[in-house]
C-alpha cells in the first residue's frame, strides 16, 4: 500500500484518472486498450467490515484515460487498487482516509499556547474537531505556530 494517503469526507465524491501508458511513457494504441478490462476495488480496513467491492474504470470519451469515481458513505480507512489487466498501475494500491465533515462551531481549541506566545518559540494548543453529531474526527491535523 502507497504511504502517500489521501483524505476524503463521507458523501463527497473522489475521483481519480488511469492514464494507461507502454513502459516507455508513450500512450497505448486503441486497439490495446479496448481489452485492459479497468477496475478499481475498494477494500474497508476497519474491523467487521464489509467485504472489498468493485468498481469499474470509465474510459473518457475522446481520450486514452479511465476514470474512477466513487463517493464514500461510511468513514474509516480504505485501500484503493487500480488494475488494468489484473495488474498494478503505478501508485497502486493506496490508503484512502475517509472522515465525518468537521463542524467548526462544536470544535475547540485549548492550550497555552493560545493564551502566551514568546517570540521565536513555537506555541502548542490542541484542537478538537467533531462531526455535526459531536463524534470526534480524526483527520490528522498537524498545527504549529511560532510567534515572531
Amino acid at each position: 500500500t502507497s504511504s502517500i494517503g489521501q483524505l476524503s469526507q463521507v458523501d463527497q465524491p473522489l475521483n481519480f484518472v488511469v492514464h494507461p501508458a507502454d513502459h516507455e511513457g508513450h500512450d497505448l494504441p486503441h486497439s490495446a486498450m479496448i481489452s485492459l478490462n479497468p477496475i478499481a476495488t475498494i477494500k474497508p480496513l476497519q474491523k467487521g467490515s464489509s467485504s472489498p467491492f468493485h468498481i469499474p474504470l470509465q474510459q473518457n470519451e475522446g481520450s486514452p484515460n479511465f476514470v474512477f469515481q466513487w463517493t464514500p458513505s461510511k468513514p474509516g480507512s480504505y485501500e484503493a487498487s487500480f488494475l488494468l489487466n489484473g495488474l498494478h498501475v503505478p501508485g497502486s494500491p493506496l490508503l484512502l482516509d475517509v472522515f465525518n465533515p468537521v463542524n467548526a462551531y462544536l470544535s475547540t481549541a485549548s492550550g497555552p499556547g493560545l493564551r502566551y506566545a514568546r517570540r521565536g518559540t513555537v506555541n502548542k494548543f490542541v484542537v478538537k474537531s467533531v462531526d455535526y453529531e459531536g463524534s470526534p474526527v480524526n483527520a490528522r491535523p498537524v498545527i504549529k505556530a511560532t510567534s515572531t
